[in-house]
């Protein structure tokens, strides 16, 4: 709540109490309902700003939740991503270790060991790719869902707030025309 807001709450519900009290002593019926009328309307003013506040804390606790579950959804698909590339990359050394060991061991047999250990390097290597490649979608998939999960928070977040501000303020403006149709009808 702004200072000036606080301000004027304080400033609407102090004199509206002098005003009331001041008609009471006085006898005036119409004075005291219209210093209770601004006095209401001072509380009225003080609970819509703290109202208007909690929202936005809570819109603002959802955002800030929001966004540190797609840092950790970043995070866990930068993760996965690289433990599959090293994987990757283990794999398709070790397939080569074992064709140039192969071929060393067999001279006679060279072509055919040679040509049957760069298959399998390279069938290594595409089940390394597609494995690299369904982790990552799967990685892009958490984050995207954690993402449109954060924004559906946020969302009824901010609808709730507009719901509770919008709640005070009809509070405040029945409280007045209460007021007002008291004084309307108090002796003159």
């Amino acid at each position: 709540m702004s200072m000036q807001t606080r301000a004027r709450a304080a400033v609407d519900q102090a004199a509206g109490e002098a005003k009331r009290v001041t008609g009471k002593v006085a006898g005036n019926r119409s004075t005291q309902v219209r210093g209770a009328a601004r006095k209401a309307k001072g509380q009225a003013r003080e609970q819509v700003e703290r109202a208007m506040d909690v929202a936005e804390q809570t819109v603002k606790r959802a955002t800030t939740a929001a966004l540190e579950a797609v840092d950790v959804a970043r995070k866990t698909a930068r993760d996965a991503t690289s433990r599959v590339s090293a994987t990757a990359k283990a794999t398709t050394t070790r397939a080569k270790q074992t064709a140039k060991s192969a071929s060393t061991r067999a001279k006679g047999a060279a072509k055919s060991v040679s040509s049957r250990a760069k298959g399998t390097a390279s069938r290594t290597k595409s089940t390394a790719k597609g494995t690299a490649s369904r982790a990552k979608s799967v990685a892009k998939g958490a984050g995207s869902r954690t993402k449109s999960t954060a924004k559906g928070t946020a969302s009824r977040t901010k609808s709730a707030a507009k719901r509770t501000t919008s709640r005070a303020s009809s509070g405040a403006k029945s409280a007045s025309s209460r007021a007002k149709a008291a004084a309307k009808r108090a002796p003159r």
